[in-house]
């Protein structure tokens, strides 16, 4: 038994050597299928000494498949129930940020965040930036969850909040050029200057 608990040690000690020299290499060997492949195929895990999990990218990914077949049932309930906890939560923050019913900035109208009336529902709005860090403010905020560094990109966006008629009438880009067409259209072509002259 000695004897044999020795052998181990010794492997175990080979082992954390190897890994040790590659790991100053780049490199790891993969504990799953043995492959030496560099970090950049390894996630980063701050349990593990090393900063990085023992197992690649891709034994994680087969590993996780196997999984979700045996337990697919089990996965769909549990995903479910928190996208729903998930989702009530992020209404709960932006009611604090934004108020229970707040106005469409273009028409005012009242809306609110838990309505199942479209007509009535907040409809968040890009204000045509060029940057867009979220395409799908309601599919992101579905799949990410309610924490501080998710609810910080959320506000980076600086969303706008309109009523349903008026995101839908809206273009999505070059709304400058949009909006002087139609006052220029609704007014005449010297409205502009009689407005800066009134000033």
């Amino acid at each position: 038994m000695a004897l044999r608990r020795q052998g181990k040690y010794m492997m175990a000690l080979l082992k954390y050597k190897e890994n040790y020299t590659l790991y100053k290499e780049n490199k790891w060997r993969c504990n799953s299928c043995g492959t030496m492949k560099s970090l950049s195929e390894y996630y980063k895990d701050i349990s593990c000494k090393s900063g990085y999990r023992e197992i690649c990218k891709t034994c994680v990914s087969q590993k996780f498949k196997q999984y979700y077949l045996k337990n697919k049932m089990k996965m769909n309930i549990q995903m479910r129930e928190w996208r729903k906890k998930n989702n009530i939560q992020w209404k709960n923050w932006f009611e604090q940020k934004y108020g229970k019913n707040p106005k469409c900035e273009v028409c005012g109208k009242l809306l609110s965040w838990k309505t199942k009336n479209r007509n009535k529902m907040v409809n968040l709005d890009h204000r045509g930036n060029k940057t867009k860090i979220i395409k799908s403010p309601s599919y992101w905020t579905w799949m990410h969850k309610c924490d501080v560094r998710n609810k910080q990109i959320f506000l980076s966006c600086n969303f706008g909040i309109l009523c349903k008629a008026c995101n839908r009438n809206l273009p999505t880009d070059n709304r400058k050029n949009w909006l002087k067409n139609v006052i220029k259209y609704t007014f005449g072509d010297n409205y502009a200057d009689k407005e800066g002259n009134n000033d």
